[in-house]
């Protein structure tokens, strides 16, 4: 069928025309979709970025990433790995800052808290993850960030896996812990302050 016919027909069967086209998108809904999504995205620059911030720093984003993350660990791993070797400046800023930060707040590494200290909190978390239960790999986890300016001391002092350790990152409590679990670890911790 030639173009001129294609449209003569159209006219002639609107109803018809308006179906197909209706099942052609339903068949190609996803693929619409993207290519409208990109076509948006190339003429919205700014608000695309501005979208994607807002998505990425909502709990919906949150959740997202850090279930991806999980599912995903040996690529975030390659990816961080290679972030390092390929940005070694920004690496050794990046360490000098929280040396630095933990210089300021005095010694706040597990390695400063004395080793008897270390040892009620490990005992006091009977050796577990407190986030999953873990037994391995435990670390000694600042409950409030050391980036806001908390150091590793008793009643600040958390036992997670390195798992959990590192999907906590520098967040605060309420943004990692569920409720239920926040008022558990509340209690442990005002338990080792006295």
């Amino acid at each position: 069928m030639s173009r001129m016919s294609y449209k003569k027909w159209c006219s002639l069967h609107p109803v018809q025309t308006e179906e197909e086209n209706h099942l052609t998108f339903l068949m190609h809904k996803e693929k619409v979709k993207k290519e409208c999504d990109k076509q948006w995205q190339q003429c919205n620059v700014e608000k695309s970025r501005k979208n994607k911030r807002a998505y990425a720093q909502s709990e919906r984003g949150k959740q997202k990433k850090q279930g991806w993350e999980q599912e995903n660990k040996l690529r975030v791993r390659a990816y961080k790995a290679a972030w390092k070797r390929n940005n070694p400046e920004s690496d050794r800023a990046s360490q000098a800052r929280r040396r630095d930060l933990e210089r300021s707040l005095g010694s706040s590494t597990s390695r400063g808290l004395p080793a008897s200290k270390r040892q009620l909190v490990r005992e006091q978390f009977q050796n577990t993850c407190f986030k999953c239960g873990n037994h391995e790999k435990l670390h000694l986890d600042h409950h409030m960030p050391l980036t806001a300016g908390y150091a590793l001391e008793l009643g600040n002092a958390v036992l997670l896996c390195s798992s959990c350790n590192s999907s906590k990152r520098d967040l605060y409590p309420e943004d990692f812990y569920s409720f239920s679990e926040l008022q558990t670890l509340n209690r442990l911790l005002a338990e080792q302050k006295s």
